[in-house]
């Protein structure tokens, strides 16, 4: 009895699973072709290269930009550095004109100093001191 009891219990197991019963399922989809895949590989290729050509076209913009700065930071310094050679090399600036001459400390000696039309370098006179500028019948400026 036990053993129908058993044989049973599995009938109705198997009965009760599907899987032999269950739908094929449905592709309502077409595989693509083998021309259309190509299609989209072409197009991608394409869209990848235009990508890599705007981002190669920034980088040398970037590489331009930094160029110029580069050149613009080198010429000002280059600038200062000839001022500070002639602020060395004439630390007493003379005005042959009116024979009044300028220190360092003197507002407007630096634009003297570096060619301002205020003082044309064929009215310009360098003094190693005020002594000298004085020896030399200068007198000193009230600026």
């Amino acid at each position: 009895m036990k053993l129908l009891l058993s044989l049973a219990l599995a009938a109705t197991v198997f009965a009760g699973c599907t899987h032999d019963n269950a739908p094929e399922p449905t592709t309502t989809q077409a595989e693509p072709s083998a021309k259309e895949g190509w299609e989209d590989i072409k197009s991608g290729t394409k869209e990848a290269a235009h990508g890599t050509g705007e981002a190669a076209k920034a980088g040398g913009n970037a590489v331009v930009e930094g160029a110029k700065d580069a050149g613009t930071a080198v010429k000002d310094a280059a600038v200062d550095a000839g001022h500070a050679v002639k602020a060395a090399a004439c630390p007493v600036l003379g005005n042959k004109t009116n024979k009044t001459y300028y220190t360092k400390a003197s507002k407007s000696y630096q634009s003297l100093l570096n060619g301002k039309k205020a003082l044309a370098s064929a009215n310009r006179e360098c003094f190693s001191s005020e002594e000298n500028a004085k020896e030399a019948g200068f007198k000193g400026s009230m600026k």
